[in-house]
């Protein structure tokens, strides 16, 4: 088992994930051989997602670089050391590229800044809806078009959020022993404002 240092996230703790247009380089990128991979972009990507699997695999990682303080930057270094000089792999991720983190030692960064920066996207319309469905089909739910383009049109439209509500709403079906349905669906996105 990896130990989880400060910056590192636990592997396994993330549910379903499909790569989109927008991170297919970097579903690449880590199953290849750069000794360090760089991820970033907005929230809902699949950042964290990627590196808990590149984790199970052996990958030293850390997300979130822009909240990770000074103090806390000695692993990383020795482990970007360890990589540079082909004795590990390392993968970080942080919502804006390294050439833009402040936070981050000089000798970090310029590490960071020698690997493939790879942007991921938030998914289109289409991927989401095809997000959906998988997430459905995977939970052996009978999915209606309907109801996917009525909480398509009212959600977040971000992969985090839309599988919670798609595992909020099959909870809901087996507690209240209703068919997935449009109305089902408005009731539970009532409740969800309600909270």
């Amino acid at each position: 088992m990896q130990a989880i240092l400060p910056g590192l996230i636990a592997p396994g703790s993330y549910g379903p994930w499909h790569p989109t247009k927008g991170s297919l380089a970097a579903v690449q990128a880590l199953a290849g051989a750069a000794p360090i991979v760089c991820l970033y972009g907005p929230s809902g990507t699949g950042k964290s997602h990627l590196l808990a699997h590149a984790a199970v695999r052996g990958v030293k990682i850390y997300d979130d670089l822009e909240r990770l303080e000074v103090a806390a930057q000695a692993p990383l270094f020795h482990a970007l050391q360890a990589a540079l000089q082909g004795g590990a792999r390392v993968a970080v991720a942080s919502q804006r590229p390294v050439a833009q983190l402040n936070n981050l030692l000089p000798d970090v960064q310029s590490r960071l800044l020698l690997a493939p920066q790879l942007e991921l996207t938030l998914p289109d319309d289409a991927e989401l809806r095809a997000l959906f469905a998988a997430w459905a089909v995977q939970r052996q739910l009978n999915l209606p078009g309907a109801v996917a383009d009525f909480v398509l049109a009212r959600a977040a439209r971000n992969p985090a959020t839309l599988h919670q509500l798609l595992l909020r709403l099959d909870s809901l079906s087996l507690t209240e022993k209703r068919a997935i349905t449009v109305p089902l669906a408005r009731q539970l996105l009532a409740e969800t404002l309600e909270t």
